[in-house]
């Protein structure tokens, strides 16, 4: 094995198509066609850790929602109709923990037939612990449209 190579004597460099490269490696532990600039397998393998980091803000992400179907009917006062979205909210100094802000659709007027209902869509902010900071209305539309844009 080259001092920085690896111990198997192939390429760290991943082609085009995401493959490690088969050709045999040089001191620098790349082949003759790839460099340090390249993505390696070290790169490859620093992105599995980052899949934990992905399943760990899943779990979140359904602890938010699970919060916003228990507190939204109360919060705004109407029957909730489903969680659109839920997102980090970047909006917070680089200091502070970013929260989350969630999308909901709400009943505002039932109708018959219930194509014309009304429905709002709303943002409901929360803290990193996920504590309610605040709500607004965005949009309101009729079930029926979907020429919407919401």
């Amino acid at each position: 094995m080259s001092a920085a190579g690896s111990d198997d004597g192939q390429c760290r460099a991943l082609t085009s198509d995401g493959e490690r490269c088969t050709r045999p490696e040089q001191d620098d532990g790349f082949c003759y066609q790839h460099g340090p600039d390249d993505e390696t397998i070290d790169d490859q393998e620093t992105g599995s850790t980052m899949s934990s980091e992905t399943d760990v803000s899943e779990t979140e992400i359904g602890a938010v929602r699970t919060k916003i179907n228990e507190v939204a009917e109360d919060l705004i006062g109407r029957p909730l109709i489903s969680v659109v979205s839920v997102d980090r909210d970047r909006k917070k100094d680089d200091d502070e923990e970013p929260g989350w802000v969630a999308a909901v659709e709400i009943l505002e007027r039932k109708s018959v037939p219930d194509t014309q209902d009304i429905l709002g869509r709303y943002e409901i902010t929360l803290d990193a612990d996920q504590t309610i900071t605040g709500y607004r209305r965005t949009h309101r539309y009729r079930r029926d449209d979907m020429d919407q844009d919401v």
